[in-house]
This record gives structure tokens, sequence and C-alpha cells, in this order.
């Protein structure tokens, strides 16, 4: 990205590619961001016409179409250019604001020697025109003063304003790149970020890290019998689920399409399981039926496997044996929780 960008340009790209991808409900991760923020920053032609094409039409732009303008404009591109690019117009503007309070300074000196000079032209003023003419003098150099203060407080008024602009703008970025836009909860960058944070802080208390894996069973079911709206509120209820039963330093994410991950530091393999048997008999509690026809949907049930780390190994090991579990349980009928020590049902679980 050119680095030429004033604060003020790089704020109205970032609102524009911001409001433009929650009016056309895309996404906005970081790579979907940078192509937009870059479209309207105008400089990769090629890639804006085909964007204006997919913009005269009225269909929905689809992750996938955004995947690939990424990958055939971008892809040597850094993601984290975008943020890299606010970063520097904020040093510039503050490198700026620092020349601002610099020059006013030289000028309060310049004030000050000047009021010297005059204080010496009044004691030696031997008649009221001189003395008159010296005054003058006084209230002109002053009122200059005034004006270069206000000036300098107008400026810092507006960069403080600016900044402030981006700062929130570049928040809502952050924000985004870790939420998954559908559900509301953390997304798989997320997760992958918190469990090797959770997983160094396991090896260094010496302490327990569990992780569910949960699935929503015969979720395509659902959607080809009731359509994808009703897909996306049970990913919804999940969603909410999760966060209402979690607490502390618990993590919850959409891991990918109907599965869903949560991280449990600083507890056992036999509490996790209670956790995850909480959110299993919690989530097929709830009835679905359609509001606006009465239409009654059934229940929604869950799989969820559940895996303890082991000080040292591979996280993508750990994982894959909390994935095992979860794999066992939809086997054995679903609706049920496994552990990675058991390939029984929830019943037989519950016993150790």
């Amino acid at each position: 990205m050119d680095q030429s960008d004033t604060l003020e340009q790089a704020a109205q790209f970032a609102r524009q590619a911001l409001n433009l991808m929650e009016e056309r409900a895309i996404a906005a991760t970081p790579d979907n961001f940078t192509i937009w923020y870059l479209y309207y920053a105008g400089r990769e032609p090629k890639m804006n016409q085909a964007l204006d094409a997919l913009l005269q039409g009225d269909a929905a732009i689809s992750e996938e179409r955004c995947a690939e303008i990424h990958r055939e404009f971008l892809s040597g591109q850094d993601v984290s250019a975008v943020v890299h690019e606010a970063a520097t117009v904020i040093k510039q503007e503050l490198n700026e604001i620092l020349k601002r309070l610099g020059t006013a300074g030289d000028d309060a000196a310049q004030y000050g020697r000047t009021l010297d000079t005059f204080a010496e032209q009044v004691a030696g003023a031997d008649d009221g025109e001189a003395l008159g003419t010296v005054l003058s003098d006084i209230v002109t150099a002053t009122r200059a003063m005034e004006r270069q203060n206000n000036d300098l407080e107008q400026q810092l008024a507006t960069s403080s304003s600016e900044i402030s602009s981006l700062r929130e703008d570049l928040e809502d970025v952050r924000r985004e790149a870790i939420t998954d836009a559908m559900t509301g909860i953390f997304n798989r960058r997320f997760f992958d970020i918190r469990l090797r944070e959770e997983a160094t802080a396991a090896e260094e208390n010496g302490r327990d890290l569990c992780l569910l894996m949960i699935d929503i069973d015969n979720f395509k079911n659902f959607n080809d019998t009731f359509g994808h709206l009703i897909g996306d509120l049970i990913l919804k209820l999940l969603a909410n689920m999760l966060t209402d039963t979690i607490k502390g330093r618990d993590t919850a994410s959409r891991y990918g399409g109907e599965e869903f991950a949560v991280i449990l530091p600083e507890t056992s393999l036999q509490n996790a399981f209670k956790v995850a048997e909480t959110i299993q008999n919690r989530i097929k509690e709830k009835e679905l039926k359609n509001r606006s026809t009465g239409e009654n949907m059934g229940r929604v049930t869950v799989s969820i496997g559940v895996g303890c780390y082991l000080p040292g190994e591979d996280l993508s090991d750990f994982i894959a044996r909390a994935d095992k579990a979860l794999y066992t349980a939809k086997h054995a009928g679903r609706d049920r929780v496994v552990t990675e020590r058991l390939t029984t049902d929830t019943k037989k679980a519950a016993k150790t």
C-alpha cells in the first residue's frame, strides 16, 4: 500500500470500505477489508474492474468470490498492511503536532523577547505620542500571538479528532477480524491465537487445559428441510448458548461450518466433560418453532468431543484428539459427549 495517504484520506477509505461491506453483507475480515480499502483508494485498477462488475449486479457477493479476488490480485500483499499504513499515517500526524508545538514554543519565546524590547521602549518614552506608539505595537504583537495560539488550538483539535476517528475505525477492523460475522462469537483466527496463548500458560503453570469440539447433529437436514435462514438461526442459537454457559477465561469460537470449539483453561478432563454435558443438555432443551407459521421444527442436538492438552505436544495433535472424540460421538449415535479416553456414550462417560 502507498503510504502517501493523509490521515483524513486513510480514515475516509476505511469508513467507505466498512460501510460497503455492511451494506452488501460482506464479512469484515482482514482480507476483505484490504480488498475494499484498496478499491476506494483506487490503487488496483484491474481489481477495481472486477469489483465494479460484482457491484453492478444485485446478487450477494459471496465469501468465496472475495477470496478469489484476493488470491488473484493481492496474493503477494500482507493483510496487516492496512494497519501498518494507518499506524504510519498516525505517526506522521503526531510528528506534525510536535512540529506545531515546537513552532508555538519558538513564537512564544519571540513574543517574550518582543515584550522585553517594548518594556525598554516604555521606560525610555519621553512623551505621550512615543508611549502611544509603543502600546500600539504591544497590542499588535499580542493579537498576533493570540491568533497563532487560536490557530494552534484548532489544528490540535482537528488532529485529535482525525486520530480518534481512525483509531475507532481500526478498532472496528480489529474486532471484525477476530469475530465470526454470522454468530457474533470469536472466529477460527482468534481460536488459533487463544489456543496458543493458553497452551503456553498451561506449560508455564503446570495446570490442565481442555478443549471441546462441538458439531451440530444433522445440520444439513435442517438446511435442506427448512432453509438456510433457519440454519443460520441454529448457528446463532448454539453460539449464544456457548457464551451463556462458559465463564472466566473460557473461550468459545466458531471453528468452521457447523462446528464450534470451546477452550477451557485450568480445567480437568472430568470437569471439561461436565461443561460439555451442560452444553449438550441445554441445547436439546430448546424446541424450534416457526413463529410465523407455528410449525414445530423439532429439537437441535450436538455431539461433543473432549480433549486434554499434553505438555509439549503439537497443537494440531491436541485438536485432532478432541476432533477424534467428536467423530466417535457422532458415529456412536450423536447427541452425546465423548472424551479422548472413551468411545462410549455419555452415560458411561459420566461414571468416570
